[in-house]
Parts: structure tokens; sequence; C-alpha cells
């Protein structure tokens, strides 16, 4: 590199605009502990610039130039943009939260579990009440103990054993939170259910396997006791932790 190439490039490190104080968070911060492990993410990225994270506590995004062929970089514009696509569905506006070497957000941050921060957004009831109607946890005697892979034949073969369709999922946050925070989390998972429009679930957990008919019976009773049985019938979306959608036998 040429003396003049290098005090060009000097230059335009100097004139890089740094974060202006409008761009940068202020206030008490509520951050997801998915949020602060992408920012670790961030940390370790060598061509990191600008980091932004919503007043929301879980959008989040940033920018990186991996050489200098880069600069300059004006980051904080790309960082934000980052964070505004991350759409968590809460409300919230992004701000820049750190650059390459330190954190700018003015105030108080907390970091907190998935728990704690869907406790603090809904309040530390409003969990299970918003399930009722759409969720049913059916819990056997060996609740909390690690349990194989389950229906056996004899209880897959049932006329009334409906595997998933291909496309069914759920479709509401309480059946997508029901699956992904309770049912998979536990060890002990017998059976997931749904019913015909992915909004109404059940499922069971802790019932050994000597009790399997029963873990799929009472979980097909709440699953259609939640749906109302005429017109639509619950299917088995879940076994275990292994999914059953599109599948026709195990």
């Amino acid at each position: 590199m040429t003396i003049r190439c290098l005090a060009a490039l000097l230059l335009l490190l100097a004139l890089a605009p740094a974060a202006r104080a409008q761009d940068v968070g202020k206030g008490e911060l509520w951050m997801h502990q998915t949020a602060w492990d992408y920012y670790e993410q961030f940390r370790r990225d060598q061509g990191r610039a600008y980091f932004a994270v919503s007043t929301n506590g879980i959008s989040a995004g940033y920018s990186y130039c991996p050489g200098l062929r880069c600069l300059p970089l004006d980051g904080k514009k790309q960082a934000i943009s980052a964070c505004q696509r991350d759409d968590s569905g809460l409300p919230g506006t992004c701000y820049i939260f750190a650059n390459a070497s330190r954190i700018l957000w003015q105030g108080e941050v907390h970091v907190l579990s998935d728990a704690e921060f869907m406790a603090r957004l809904y309040g530390p009831d409003s969990i299970e009440e918003s399930l009722q109607g759409y969720v049913e946890h059916v819990a056997g005697l060996s609740e909390g103990s690690p349990s194989k892979l389950l229906p056996s034949a004899k209880v897959w073969k049932r006329a009334d054993f409906r595997f998933a369709p291909a496309d069914l999922a759920p479709a509401g946050d309480e059946c997508r939170y029901a699956f992904d925070e309770l049912y998979q989390a536990n060890v002990g998972r017998n059976l997931f259910l749904l019913d015909a429009e992915g909004r109404h679930c059940a499922y069971s957990t802790g019932f050994p396997a000597a009790q399997e008919a029963e873990a799929f019976e009472r979980a097909l009773a709440a699953c259609e006791r939640l749906a109302g049985t005429a017109g639509k019938p619950c299917y088995v979306y879940a076994a275990g932790s292994e999914l059953l959608a599109g599948r026709s036998k195990l």
C-alpha cells in the first residue's frame, strides 16, 4: 500500500461517523436471552460494526464489514434495518445497542430467560390463563422421568389414532407455545395432538410404556373436548420427540 493510499484510508476512518446520540437506545432495557446470545455472536465477529436491539427486548440485528474494502461504512443504518427485519410481532423501536468495542446503550440492561421474559410480558398467571380453552396437559404418574418413544403398534394401529397430515402444524400462539416451550421441554413427553385447524391441542407426559394406551386415550379425549368433536378430528402430531406429520406408520 502506498503512503498516499494509507493516508486516504486513515482519513476515511477518521471521518466515519460515530453513533449519534439519537441513534443510541436509552432507558431500562429488558433483553431476552436469545437477543443477548446474538450480541455475544456479534462480539465474536471479526468484522463487526454496530449492534441494534429493539425496545421490545427480543428483535435484534447487526452490521459488519468483512474487510477494509467496505470502508467508509455507516453501519448504524444497516444494524437498525437488520433489527427491524427481525420481526418478533411485538411492538418496539430499534436503536443502537453497541459498537465493535463496547455497549453504548444508556441505561440499565437486564437479561431474562424465556420464562422470565414471558412472565414480565404477560404477567405471572396470564400465560396459563391464555392457554385455557386451547391447550390441555394430561400428566402421568411418572411426570419428570425420561420415557422412550411411544406408542407401540398396538396403539398407533388403532382406528382412532390418526397421523397428522403433512401440512398440519400448530396454528395459534397457544399451541405453538405449548409444543415448543412445554411439551418439548418435558423429559417424559409421550404424545402431542392437534385438531384439524391446529388451533386446539392436548399433550400427555409422564406415562410409562405400560400405560401408553391411557396416554393416548386421555390426550385424544382432551383434544376433542377442546376442539368440539363435530367435524373436528384430532391428529397425533408428535410421539416422544418425533414429528409424525405426513406419516402413516411408526
